[in-house]
């Protein structure tokens, strides 16, 4: 549960972040798009909408799936636990790489 309140944060601060470049171009955002997609802001908002929105469907999953385990009783409630810890930190370790991994490559691409 901690990871996807941690995930669903991000995406209020991203969304945080997009609603200051509004206020701050008082509504003419669209004049200067061609300067925000290059910025370095943009870059951390695209990083952490792309943790966020698949970390929490990863979280989501890894659930569902530690759920129906719990039910159908395969292997114990202890087991399934460490598998959930072990999968969320696993997910947030690899979707988090990825996401830098596409921004470095996107940026060198940039310049």
């Amino acid at each position: 549960m901690v990871s996807l309140s941690m995930a669903d944060l991000l995406m209020g601060v991203y969304l945080c972040l997009l609603i200051a470049m509004d206020l701050y171009t008082d509504g003419s955002f669209y004049l200067i798009i061609a300067q925000w997609t290059n910025s370095p802001l943009c870059i951390v908002s695209s990083l952490l909408n792309f943790v966020s929105s698949h970390v929490s469907l990863m979280v989501l999953t890894i659930m569902s799936v530690a759920q129906w385990r719990t039910i159908a009783q395969i292997g114990g409630l202890r087991n399934v636990k460490k598998q959930v810890i072990v999968a969320c930190v696993g997910s947030w370790l690899v979707i988090s790489g990825v996401g830098v991994f596409y921004l470095l490559y996107t940026y060198a691409a940039w310049e």
